[in-house]
Formats: structure tokens, C-alpha cells, sequence
């Protein structure tokens, strides 16, 4: 389903569009975690060396974990979409070259897991997620400001709500421009993560109240490239 609007706000027009989607997903395989403990019935087929003990239980030291992925039932997934993009051709001088564009995306996930219907149990499916962005050209130039903005989301799955893993909400602001010398040759210069937001992952659930704690801090730093692009 889509509703496409014309908003005339000067030359050329904007664009306004909602559009709503529905995925059916059968037998959908995703990353699970668990801890090996059955140690009496042995249905994880591992060594006894990595089972708990008695003693273990009783001091409270820790199962060894495995993660993997996994066939895991029948899945749904639905949404909607919402985007605008607009040339600012109405503003004065310079300004009529900007053009933005804003988007969002909203998600439910459904799965049937030994018969029992839950919800938002599909991994690596993002909630919410916004980009939004401008850009400016005019007599070669060429420039890109986007932000990029992701809710939190499951990224491996668990018997147990504790152990399940996310990915914690986190924004970036990327920025590309270049010049173009002539047609064929042009010079370009992009950073990347503009403002080192960090990648955090934490264990938890809404079940039990998240996050529980954070797992890792990843500083994946800011990425600067430029050099030269030729048509031939």
C-alpha cells in the first residue's frame, strides 16, 4: 500500500510517501545463545568437561555459553514507512540549491516458537529507524550532511530473557563532498562517523528490565578517505 502527495513548495516539487508492508517468514533461522548445564541428560552432546557441576551451581560459577544460529519457527514482520524529500528552490541565493530528505521506519516482529506466539523475538530486525540528510550542489560542488539513527534492537536470541543480547540505539552523522574538476575527473573528500558514536551491545530484556548490563563498548572511531575519481 502506498499514498504518494505532491507538496508544491516552489520548483521542482516535493514528495511526501507512506507506504505499509507485511513479511510472512517460514521456518527463519537467526543467532540464539544458551548455557550448556544438563549435565545428567547430556542433550546438547557436549563433553562432560563442559557442563556444570555440582560444586559449580553451588559457588555460582558461570555455564560455558554457546552461540550459533538456529531454525527457529515461523515469523512475522510489519511496518510502515514514511519519507520526504524537497528541493529548497523557494529559499533566497545560495540556499536554493539545498535539497533534504527525511525517512522512517517502524517495525513490529511476531514469531511462533513452541506454539507460544512473541513478540519483537526476530533478530537483527530494527524497530525504529530514522536518516535524514541534506545536500547542496552548485557549480561542481557537490556536498552530503546524513544522520543515521537506529533503536535498539535483538541481535541473538535466548531461552532465557536475561541472556538475550542488543544492540543499544545509537546516531551517526556521515559527510561526502567532491568536486567536479572537469566531466571525467573529479576530486572527493568523505568522513565517516563524524562524531565517533560508539557501537554498545548489552544483555538483557524487556522482561527483566534493560538494559541488564553492557557487554561491549565498541570505538569504531571516525574514517576519513578522499583521492580521485576518473570516467574513462
Amino acid at each position: 500500500l502506498g499514498i504518494l502527495l505532491g507538496l508544491v513548495l516552489g520548483k521542482p516539487v516535493g514528495i511526501v510517501s507512506v507506504n505499509y508492508f507485511q513479511k510472512n517468514i517460514k521456518n527463519f533461522i537467526q543467532s540464539y545463545n544458551y548455557d550448556i548445564i544438563d549435565a545428567a541428560s547430556d542433550v546438547d552432546g557436549y563433553g562432560p568437561e563442559f557442563y556444570q557441576t555440582a560444586d559449580d551451581i553451588l559457588n555460582n560459577l558461570p555455564a560455558w555459553r554457546v552461540s550459533g544460529r538456529r531454525n527457529s519457527g515461523d515469523g512475522k514482520v510489519r511496518g510502515f514507512e514514511f519519507s520526504y524529500q524537497q528541493q529548497f528552490s523557494f529559499l533566497p541565493g545560495p540556499l536554493k540549491r539545498l535539497s533534504g530528505f527525511a525517512n522512517y521506519t517502524y517495525i513490529e516482529t511476531e514469531s511462533q516458537k513452541g506454539g507460544t506466539s512473541e513478540s519483537g523475538s526476530l533478530t537483527n530486525f530494527v524497530p525504529e529507524l530514522i536518516n535524514a540528510g541534506l545536500s547542496w550542489r552548485s557549480h561542481g560542488f557537490d556536498i552530503r550532511l546524513r544522520y543515521n539513527w537506529t533503536d535498539d534492537y535483538l541481535r541473538e536470541d535466548a531461552t532465557l530473557a536475561i541472556n538475550r543480547e542488543y544492540n543499544a540505539a545509537t546516531g551517526r552523522f556521515d559527510l561526502n563532498a567532491s568536486y567536479a574538476i572537469s566531466r571525467n575527473f573529479s576530486l572527493y573528500f568523505d568522513i565517516f562517523n563524524m562524531f565517533n558514536a560508539h557501537e554498545k551491545f548489552y544483555q538483557g530484556g524487556a522482561e527483566v528490565g534493560r538494559p541488564i548490563y553492557i557487554t561491549r563498548d565498541e570505538d569504531n572511531g571516525t574514517r576519513y578517505s578522499f583521492g580521485a575519481r576518473i570516467r574513462l
